[in-house]
């Protein structure tokens, strides 16, 4: 997990709350983020996001879905708001067409036990989905195309490697 940044406080009446960047980099709305309490994470979307200019900083009204009074955004006051992604590659057109060119790339654990073959590339709003299928057992398991499954795309060998794999096939 990336730390983005911390909620500082709640604005207004319907919910928003102002959120501090350790990046500057503008929060995603495109993906789950996670929200972090008592050590555990929560996944949140954003609903909507405006930037806060003042001087040389940058903050962000943000309104998570399902927050909707002020109330509610009080309790996410000093909450740190996490990504499975790297704060540096969200904006980076290469990381998301990267994933898109790999099927029929093979697909190993970092100690090279091979788990399938990619069939196909899902698109979804939070992250690419890999779709696998491994012939010799005859079934289909998606992969998360983020850093806690994925540690290599190597293009050319055609090789994905991933870690965690395992609790992915058994589900």
């Amino acid at each position: 997990m990336f730390k983005i940044g911390i909620i500082t406080k709640a604005h207004g009446t319907k919910g928003e709350v102002v959120i501090t960047t350790d990046s500057g980099l503008e929060p995603p709305v495109d993906q789950v983020l996670y929200l972090k309490r008592m050590g555990e994470f929560e996944p949140v979307r954003i609903q909507s996001l405006r930037i806060i200019e003042k001087g040389d900083t940058v903050s962000f009204f943000v309104l998570f879905k399902g927050i909707a009074d002020r109330t509610s955004a009080d309790q996410l006051k000093h909450l740190e708001l996490y990504s499975e992604i790297e704060p540096e590659i969200w904006e980076d057109e290469e990381y998301e067409s990267d994933i898109f060119d790999c099927e029929g790339y093979q697909v190993q654990n970092e100690n090279g036990k091979l788990f399938g073959y990619v069939r196909e590339i899902m698109e979804n709003p939070a992250h690419p989905i890999i779709i696998v299928y491994d012939d010799d057992l005859a079934r289909e398991f998606m992969i998360p195309a983020v850093d806690a499954y994925i540690i290599d795309i190597n293009h050319d060998d055609e090789i994905i490697t991933g870690i965690n794999l395992e609790a992915l096939t058994e589900l």
